[in-house]
């Protein structure tokens, strides 16, 4: 009875295994902005340990009002910003968000930040999943 019991508990745990990626978050930090600017962004590393794709289609954060997945550009000699609407990292990959490229852009701030301090996000998966983060300011 006890291997049996033991057995149809493996099986259940099994059965509700989390099969969605699972990301690993890294070196993640927002650059400070000076006094008085309307917004700032945040960099990290993503990457993907799981057998599937993960697609980040946004964030929240307790210090922004607003954040949005932005990517900057060289065109015409001329660096621009545009909005995306999701990051796709397979399975085995990392994505970078790193200056000149893509970044979460931080807007409408509920404070000032400042070198040293700690903000926590919440990356939102379109599995419906989300990654908590920890980012720390970094001077410019």
């Amino acid at each position: 009875m006890n291997r049996l019991l033991m057995f149809l508990t493996l099986v259940f745990a099994a059965g509700c295994a989390d099969s969605d990626p699972v990301l690993e978050v890294s070196d993640a930090w927002i650059r400070e902005a000076p006094p008085g600017m309307p917004m700032s962004a945040g960099f990290l590393k993503l990457t993907n340990n799981g057998t599937e794709a993960a697609v980040l289609v946004g964030a929240t954060s307790e210090s922004h009002d607003l954040v949005e997945i932005h990517v900057t550009r060289l065109e015409d000699g001329v660096a621009r910003m545009r909005q995306l609407d999701s990051i796709t990292v397979g399975a085995g990959e990392t994505a970078v968000f790193e200056p000149g490229g893509r970044h979460l852009m931080l807007m409408k701030p509920r404070g000032p930040l400042k070198a040293g301090d700690e903000v926590r996000m919440q990356l939102q998966l379109r599995s419906g999943e989300t990654v908590p983060v920890e980012f720390i300011v970094r001077k410019r």
